[in-house]
Formats: C-alpha cells, sequence, structure tokens
C-alpha cells in the first residue's frame, strides 16, 4: 500500500507539472537553460508565440533579445493581456535601423562552422586594432560592399570571385569555433580583436572572432588583411 501511495503522488505531481507547462504563464525555466546566443533569438521568439499568443511576424525587424530581456518576459508571471500591452508600447524601440540590417549579425556568435563547400552570399568583417576600429560587409548577391555607413559601392567581378573563394583558399573550415584564450600581459594597454562572420545561401550564419590572448586559427590573419585591403 505504501509503494502505491508513493507512485500515485508522483502520478500526481507529474500531471501538475505538465499542466502548468502548458499554461500562458511560463516561467524562464521552461525556456534551455544552456540556449546560446545562436538560438537564443527562436527560443524567445517561440516562447512569445506559444505562451502570450503573438505571432512570428510581430517579431520580424526586431531585436527580439533585447525586448524579451528588458521586460522579463519569460521570467515574470504576467499575463498575455499584460504581454501585449508591454509590446504594444515598447517595440518600437526595439527596431533595427538601416545600420542594425546591415552590420548587425557581425556582433552575434552562433554554433555554425563554415564548411568547404558552402556557397558564401555575404561577409561581415570587424578589426580593432587599438585605435581605429572598422567594420566592413560585402554582399556578393547584390555585388556591393559597405564600410561604416549604409552607402553601398559596388563590387568588381575579380573582387566577388576572391570573396567566394575565400573559405576554400584558406581552410577556414578547419578553424576552432571557440578559440583558445591564453591571457594576456596585465601591464599592457594594448587592444586587438577582430571577427569574421560568414553567411552562407543556405541561411547560417558562420560566426568566428580572436585577437590579443587567443590563438588564433592559421590563417585568419592573412583572411583579415585581404578584407580590409579587398577594396
Amino acid at each position: 500500500m505504501k509503494r502505491q501511495l508513493i507512485c500515485l503522488n508522483f502520478l500526481l505531481t507529474f500531471i501538475l507539472l505538465v499542466g502548468c507547462s502548458n499554461t500562458g504563464n511560463g516561467k524562464i525555466e521552461e525556456i534551455s537553460p544552456e540556449h546560446t546566443e545562436a538560438n537564443k533569438e527562436q527560443e524567445y521568439i517561440q516562447y512569445l508565440v506559444e505562451h502570450y499568443d503573438f505571432k512570428k511576424e510581430d517579431f520580424d525587424e526586431m531585436d527580439v533579445v533585447a525586448f524579451v530581456e528588458a521586460y522579463d518576459l519569460v521570467a515574470d508571471d504576467c499575463t498575455s493581456e499584460e504581454a501585449h500591452e508591454i509590446y504594444e508600447g515598447s517595440a518600437d524601440m526595439y527596431r533595427y535601423t538601416e545600420m542594425d540590417r546591415l552590420y548587425g549579425f557581425i556582433d552575434k556568435d552562433t554554433d555554425y562552422a563554415v564548411k568547404k563547400d558552402d556557397k558564401i552570399v555575404r561577409i561581415g568583417v570587424y578589426l580593432n586594432e587599438g585605435v581605429f576600429a572598422q567594420k566592413k560587409v560585402f554582399d556578393l548577391t547584390q555585388k556591393a560592399y559597405y564600410t561604416d555607413d549604409t552607402n553601398s559601392v559596388a563590387l568588381s567581378a575579380e573582387a566577388i570571385e576572391k570573396l567566394s573563394t575565400i573559405v576554400s583558399r584558406y581552410e577556414v573550415d578547419a578553424w576552432e569555433k571557440t578559440p583558445e584564450f591564453t591571457g594576456t600581459d596585465t601591464d599592457s594597454t594594448a587592444n586587438y580583436a577582430w571577427r569574421i562572420v560568414f553567411v552562407t545561401e543556405d541561411g547560417r550564419n558562420c560566426s568566428y572572432y580572436g585577437g590579443l590572448g587567443y590563438n588564433d586559427p592559421k590563417h585568419s590573419a592573412e583572411v583579415i588583411e585581404e578584407l580590409m585591403k579587398l577594396i
């Protein structure tokens, strides 16, 4: 009898937990605690759709991660009505600007790694040499590039060819996604950091980074130099 009561209590607890997970006031625990920047945005959108009756389109052209975390929408026990009131009053503050749309993908770490045979449609690069920082975007589909602003400049056929083959020429597919951090000299005031993102035809953003204190991948310096001096 005692064993039967224990089993019954366990069953009731399981039913209650399942019931709670299907309510509109879910908690942060329902979002994977191991989510990364690569999938956080999609997890948040899915959560908002399932728990607060939003539509995915409501979050087009919007920094969903900043919006959700600013208002603790996956931590607070708010109603669907309250969530929609927050959205109506604040969503516009999190709409992407044209600069965000052009350069924002460079700043995001992702889980994706580029493959040697991937067709590259866009490349973003950031370089901070300590006294000067710059971002560039090369759009191979539009045959244009941008440097720190929204003004497009045409890419030559020669430049497009070089950009299309840069992954295979420098064996970028062999780069580690998370470079080894070796530490820096605490007395040094030097600064050097870089980021490169390759966007593939199937929509993957393959990000890499390094700089002072990191064991940079082989050929990364050559890739950065070519990208920064290509135009």
